[in-house]
């Protein structure tokens, strides 16, 4: 297990995250963007059928309904489409990815807290100065025991049988 302290943890989690950021951003300038109103007519259009249509435009079986349009351009654009299509797929992947990776440290700090506040917690509770009820230690240990009755809930009884089940 690793030895690593929190602010160690972090540093490599912030220089893991400005490298896929930066990733990111390279290929955003990198990838040429293409007309917005092509985007707008091919955007229901699976990636499938994209990559066949651009195969049968550049072959020439397939030509553009504008005759205005060469194409080779329209092949082009439709190329441009795709990439930035990969290129979101990335991105949430990439974001997915930080955010599985930020929630898992949370919930292990988060961990590591609760059992040091736990442990904490039953140390006071040893303590002599805990069993007195004037002191300003006794009211500190019944607020938090309060408050961790409420988190976990009642304890099980010991002793005492399962609810029977209806199921026979």
């Amino acid at each position: 297990m690793s030895s690593k302290t929190l602010e160690e943890r972090v540093g490599e989690m912030a220089g893991d995250f400005m490298r896929r950021i930066e990733a990111v951003m390279e290929a955003l300038t990198n990838t040429s963007r293409p007309p917005a109103e092509l985007s707008l007519r091919v955007r229901h259009l699976p990636d499938v059928r994209l990559r066949r249509d651009i195969a049968r435009l550049r072959s020439g079986v397939l030509q553009p309904r504008d005759p205005s349009v060469k194409a080779g351009t329209l092949a082009d654009d439709l190329d441009k489409e795709l990439a930035c299509r990969l290129l979101s797929r990335q991105i949430l992947a990439q974001v997915a990815y930080m955010h599985d990776l930020l929630s898992s440290e949370m919930e292990s700090v988060s961990a590591d807290m609760k059992e040091n506040a736990l442990a904490a917690f039953q140390a006071w509770n040893d303590l002599p100065e805990a069993r007195d009820t004037t002191t300003a230690l006794s009211a500190s240990v019944r607020r938090l025991h309060r408050l961790l009755h409420e988190e976990q809930g009642r304890s099980k009884r010991k002793g005492r049988p399962a609810a029977a089940s209806s199921i026979r």
